[in-house]
């Protein structure tokens, strides 16, 4: 037999024919100090061709979620809850933000509805777990705010859904009852909420009870919604209203009843804000 060196040059190089005659691709180093060519590896044109079609489809993809991420109109959610006291009331949400859609869901993480069971909306996780207390507006840890039905009627949310824009004062938490009184409502929106001043607590006092000037406002509630409007100078970060009852026992906000508020952050009282049916200095 002929030794392997000894062969002409285009031989060397030749394509090795499989039996069914389809042509295998050989990588081949040539060693010049012996004069010896060794297969190095074996490149099937199939398993090429289907490698350069998962990398293009890969690619593709990857163009067509970028270019999707890009214009896909992704809502602002904001976050809202509302604590109701055996009768209804409008919690609003004011938001100054085109196309802000609402997000509350009760505990099984289904959507509040009429006949909404007792809740603790959790506005950071978005969801709920049941509330510990039956009245008043407790914090129960984790940014949660317990909502509470009325000892008669029902509680809904004006029939939005989790896509459906909201206008400005367009009520959100009702309760259908023939006496209405509202205890308090948390509103939280990362980012344009009308609303107070990031971790600010408004605590509500009867019209006729002292309250400095200089660190309070009145107002009138009308319709029976509360528009805490923004002030000026606000940043555009993370709002959250806490209102209080602070007399034993709270009284009753109807429309057209005047009310006194202090807002405080911490133990810090903040200048004062002007509100909408604004009945004094």
């Amino acid at each position: 037999m002929a030794d392997i060196g000894d062969e002409p040059t285009d031989k060397k190089l030749e394509s090795k024919q499989s039996p069914k005659g389809r042509a295998s691709l050989f990588r081949i180093e040539a060693l010049q100090a012996r004069n010896e060519l060794r297969v190095v590896g074996d490149i099937s044109p199939k398993d090429d061709n289907v490698l350069s079609t998962v990398v293009s489809v890969a690619s593709v993809l990857g163009l067509l979620i970028f270019v999707f991420c890009l214009i896909y109109p992704f809502p602002v959610y904001v976050d809202a809850s509302g604590v109701i006291e055996r009768t209804p009331a409008d919690a609003v949400i004011s938001s100054s933000m085109p196309g802000t859609v609402v997000r509350l869901y009760v505990n099984d993480g289904q959507e509040i509805a009429g006949g909404a069971a007792v809740a603790c909306i959790q506005p950071s996780a978005q969801q709920v777990r049941p509330a510990s207390q039956p009245t008043g507006c407790p914090d129960i840890g984790g940014n949660a705010f317990a909502l509470h039905t009325p000892t008669a009627g029902t509680v809904s949310l004006a029939s939005l859904r989790e896509t459906d824009e909201i206008a400005a004062n367009q009520p959100v938490i009702s309760i259908q009852h023939p006496q209405a009184k509202l205890v308090g409502f948390v509103l939280t929106d990362p980012q344009k909420a009308t609303a107070i001043k990031p971790e600010a607590h408004a605590t509500i006092w009867p019209a006729a009870s002292p309250l400095s000037r200089s660190t309070g406002f009145e107002a009138t509630v009308t319709g029976n919604t509360i528009d805490l409007g923004k002030g000026e100078g606000e940043p555009a970060s993370r709002y959250r209203i806490r209102l209080e009852m602070v007399s034993a026992p709270p009284p009753s906000l109807l429309p057209g009843m005047p009310f006194r508020a202090r807002i405080l952050v911490g133990s810090r009282p903040l200048y004062q804000y002007i509100l909408p049916g604004r009945t004094g200095a």
